[in-house]
């Protein structure tokens, strides 16, 4: 696994926190590398962080809570750090995720458009 991340985003500590907690094996790649941010944003083109690649599974996940969902449903090492009422599965996390940016991106868009015509 590949944790894209910031080493100032306190999203990423969490994130960070949840992998050295569990003792979880994964590969940290800090965006300021050479190269790096442009392996980042091919994967995440909406530019936020921290990103996960589980190349295992074929998965990218994003955003810090869904990745330490993940973390907890996938890769458990010790003892659990997410009771077990909250987890939900990865797909639904995924697709209320992207449906959220879907309306943020809608709401700055009527709001600019407004904007525009007064």
């Amino acid at each position: 696994m590949i944790l894209y991340y910031h080493p100032l985003s306190s999203y990423c500590w969490k994130v960070l926190i949840a992998f050295y907690e569990n003792g979880t094996p994964f590969t940290p790649r800090m965006l300021e590398g050479e190269g790096v941010a442009q392996e980042w944003l091919a994967l995440w083109p909406i530019g936020k962080f921290p990103v996960l690649r589980d190349s295992t599974r074929d998965m990218t996940v994003a955003e810090a809570s869904i990745i330490i969902e993940y973390l907890a449903t996938h890769e458990l090492y010790g003892e659990p750090f997410l009771p077990h009422h909250v987890a939900l599965s990865v797909p639904d996390v995924d697709i209320n995720l992207v449906d959220g940016h879907a309306d943020a991106s809608r709401f700055c868009c009527d709001l600019l458009s407004f904007s525009i015509r007064r």
